[in-house]
């Protein structure tokens, strides 16, 4: 398999180009986090100031000291997807994304837990896993100062204030803060039992 630095800058660019061309569906999830170029946690790049920096973002004016960033940039605008996982066609915006969903596909779990040895395929599971060990709860709610150690509890806590209830049941009628409240009430009706005693 060719790698990135087996090939000249001028076919990287063309393939780049020519695999932005592809649009890619997004939900709506996808739509609302759609970053603009100016991120906060942006740095400049050391050693090039403005002036060295010839190519820029038409969208958000951002600059770039290499003349392949655009092409990979502009892919934060579009939406487009253009890295497909073969073996269950999830589609990606980069190529290192890809590769790291990829390790779901295998058995290999590479970071493992110095406390209890339980091996993970991705450092940043080790990393959010390692807070059972700690105790640290790195997400407080700014409303009631309840602090969670994943980020998406805090998002599922934060409905208690808003009142927020997105998950709706198009039979009954009724909608939930919580997507297993949803599914709990869906097997009810469906008198399905998805779990054996054991």
């Amino acid at each position: 398999m060719e790698t990135r630095e087996d090939k000249s800058l001028q076919q990287y660019l063309v393939e780049e180009a020519v695999l932005s061309g592809y649009m890619a569906q997004e939900s709506n999830w996808e739509k609302k986090r759609r970053r603009s170029c100016r991120r906060k946690d942006s740095k400049p790049i050391p050693g090039a100031n403005k002036e060295e920096r010839p190519t820029l973002c038409q969208e958000g004016g951002q600059t770039f000291s290499q003349s392949n960033t655009p092409v990979q940039h502009q892919i934060i605008h579009t939406g487009d997807k253009p890295y497909e996982c073969p073996k269950c066609q999830k589609r990606f915006q980069t190529s290192s994304n890809l590769l790291k969903h990829q390790q779901i596909h295998t058995e290999e779990r590479p970071f493992c837990c110095p406390d209890c040895r339980k091996g993970f395929k991705q450092n940043s599971h080790l990393i959010r896993h390692q807070r059972i060990h700690t105790g640290e709860r790195p997400y407080e709610c700014g409303e009631c100062g309840m602090s969670f150690s994943q980020s998406s509890n805090l998002i599922c806590h934060h409905r208690i204030h808003t009142k927020e209830r997105p998950y709706e049941s198009e039979q009954r009628g009724k909608s939930f803060s919580h997507r297993s409240h949803l599914i709990r009430l869906q097997n009810i009706h469906a008198e399905e039992r998805p779990y054996k005693c054991g």
